[in-house]
């Protein structure tokens, strides 16, 4: 799964790539997680500086949740001088892509498992969940 495709038209160039994870609202009762927010929104081709960043927030909502594993921080890295968790690249979990981890397999058909970098972390976070939305603050 691709969580870019998770985005509507209202801003078509919404990537999760440099996304910065504000807040995590984790409810097993409800099994939902939710990650508030920055997404950039900016045109990667724009000339001016400001409209190549522009950044819009909102909620990524994860429903039917299995799990969600937060690596801690690597203490080597300034996670503590920072707001928010900076988001450089993301992915489907595979088997090559989590040496050392034991992860569950046993999936639901229709769950999928996601992973996120966390770049001033130098650690992952990863997701199980049967679906995934996304809804942008402010109307």
């Amino acid at each position: 799964m691709n969580l870019n495709d998770v985005f509507d038209e209202k801003f078509p160039h919404a990537t999760m790539h440099d996304a910065i994870i504000e807040r995590v609202c984790l409810d097993y009762a409800s099994r939902e997680a939710v990650f508030d927010c920055s997404i950039c929104i900016g045109d990667p081709t724009a000339l001016a500086e400001e409209t190549r960043e522009a950044r819009h927030r909102g909620r990524l909502v994860f429903s039917g949740l299995l799990y969600c594993s937060i690596e801690p921080p690597d203490p080597a890295y300034p996670y503590q001088e920072v707001e928010g968790i900076w988001i450089a690249s993301d992915g489907p979990v595979g088997n090559d892509h989590v040496p050392g981890r034991q992860l569950p397999q046993n999936l639901p058909e229709d769950a999928f498992a996601h992973w996120f970098f966390a770049n001033d972390w130098n650690a992952f976070i990863y997701v199980a969940a049967q679906k995934v939305r996304f809804e942008w603050s402010g109307g």
